[in-house]
């Protein structure tokens, strides 16, 4: 039996920017059961009232490279979505002003039986790529860099 395990790392760029309500992804079903993992990076700004917009991911994940490339978007898209949806609702103290570009980190790993998580080694996606309104993964830490538009197109 494989345990979902998710690991969070606030990567936030200012002091003031901790979050007061903050909920975990959902590990994606489509990884747990093919035994995928997955780095996702999500930038996104902190509005005047303290809610969560204008976000991106990037995720490196473990999915083999011989997968489709449809089928490989769809993995990643799981993941981004997981992401994305946990950030979607996260709220922070209101400081009446835009808290642009925070980050966090999400580790999508599994665990057997015994509570241990796998070995696999994953790039770490970077951020940045957001800025080029591309969502970037990886299928191995050595396999060249491919993209799908943020939007789905």
């Amino acid at each position: 039996m494989i345990l979902p395990a998710i690991i969070l790392a606030l990567l936030a760029q200012e002091a003031d920017v901790a979050p007061i309500e903050r909920r975990e992804p959902v590990y994606p079903m489509i990884g747990a059961m093919y035994g995928i993992e997955a780095n996702c990076q999500v930038r996104f700004d902190v509005n005047a009232e303290g809610r969560t917009e204008n976000m991106c991911a990037v995720c490196a994940t473990s999915a083999p490279p011989e997968l489709p490339a449809s089928a490989m978007d769809y993995v990643v898209q799981q993941f981004m979505n997981a992401s994305q949806d946990a950030v979607a609702e996260w709220r922070y103290t209101s400081i009446g002003r835009l808290r642009p570009h925070v980050q966090t980190q999400f580790i999508f790993r599994l665990r057997d039986e015994h509570g241990n998580e796998t070995n696999v080694e994953l790039s770490s996606p970077s951020p940045d790529e957001c800025d080029s309104n591309r969502i970037s993964y990886l299928s191995t830490p050595n396999s060249p860099n491919q993209g799908l538009n943020s939007n789905g197109s």
